[in-house]
């Protein structure tokens, strides 16, 4: 009898954030003010694991990756410890230093702004993966663009990246791909050789338009249409189950079955928000716990909002996130957007 899979593997990005807050972003040859630095864990791997582990400590969630044999490869492992992550495939290599990032968070406009180092994350290569290793049920990958040798294009038109996600899946994973938004080209070539072997993308409306290479309003209905368009473009180019665009006032979700199911996100006061970094990653962790715990598709995407909602509330991407239920009643008393297809 077939053991049952439960729980989560990410793979990929591990580093460390260097979170500068600031009134605003500063003309060139200009300068500003950071009013608050901190330092936290960050990338695609370490942000989804915390996140899930934050939503329910008892939930399984095994990680692969790469970090350096220093100071910050020691506070990752440390914090991954703390969270009861299970990091037998995460491995501390000598040489290069830790991936390292640089978000600028301005206040005024709420956008942020990134600048890294991938350092050892340039070493991360198919080899390290070892899927045979894990019972966990879903893969969640990433960052394409971020790590050389898997972002090299092979003579067949394939990458690392998908070599990866083509193993999980023969080794019974269900499969998402996390991006990051890169140039609208460099992206399609990144996860174009991908798509055929996932089961999932849950991505940002700038990231989906990218892909179905289409133009996307910036507001309006007509944003909520053209995301609905993309959509069905992608699924009817590929074998992906479920796809869903998240973006400020809401989210679009469609299926192989044709249904499109709309969520707008949390009324969350402006003088409430910290940041938005991480904020992508926590509107993942709470549609994949759902998912996982079979819940429908209204309720995975109402905790997505709600999750990235608590994630606003920090300047690290995976501190303010608390217990499934928790996120859920904070969103239920700031109440959620009216319908974002005619707000302005």
């Amino acid at each position: 009898m077939t053991a049952v899979r439960r729980g989560f593997l990410t793979g990929g990005t591990w580093c460390v954030d260097r979170n500068m807050l600031m009134d605003s972003w500063p003309d060139e040859e200009s300068s500003t003010a950071v009013t608050e630095l901190s330092t936290h864990g960050g990338g695609s791997g370490f942000n989804f694991a915390a996140d899930i582990k934050r939503l329910n400590p008892d939930t399984h969630v095994e990680t692969i990756g790469v970090v350096g044999n220093d100071d910050h490869g020691d506070l990752l492992l440390q914090l991954a410890n703390d969270l009861s992550i299970d990091t037998r495939q995460l491995r501390q290599v000598a040489g290069h230093p830790t991936h390292w990032a640089i978000a600028f968070l301005a206040e005024k406009t709420q956008r942020r702004t990134h600048a890294y180092d991938a350092g050892v994350s340039s070493t991360l290569d198919v080899k390290h993966f070892d899927f045979a290793k894990t019972s966990a049920r879903m893969l969640h990958l990433g960052l394409p663009g971020a790590h050389a040798l898997l972002d090299k294009i092979d003579e067949d038109g394939q990458n690392g990246w998908s070599t990866l996600l083509r193993l999980a899946k023969e080794h019974g994973l269900e499969t998402n791909l996390e991006l990051m938004s890169i140039a609208p080209d460099r992206l399609r070539k990144l996860a174009g050789p991908c798509l055929d072997y996932l089961d999932y993308l849950v991505v940002n409306d700038f990231e989906l338009g990218a892909l179905a290479g289409i133009e996307l309003p910036k507001e309006g209905s007509a944003r909520r249409d053209a995301l609905v368009r993309a959509i069905t473009i992608l699924l009817d180019r590929t074998n992906i189950k479920i796809i869903v665009a998240h973006y400020p006032e809401g989210a679009v979700a469609g299926t192989r079955s044709g249904q499109i199911f709309y969520q707008p996100s949390v009324r969350v006061p402006a003088e409430n928000v910290v940041s938005s970094n991480g904020a992508g990653d926590a509107f993942a962790a709470g549609f994949f716990y759902a998912m996982h715990e079979n819940w429908d598709i209204e309720s995975a995407l109402r905790l997505g909002h709600a999750v990235s909602a608590r994630s606003l509330l920090s300047s690290s991407a995976t501190e303010a996130i608390s217990l499934w239920s928790d996120c859920l009643k904070h969103a239920e008393r700031l109440g959620w957007r009216g319908d974002a297809a005619d707000e302005k």
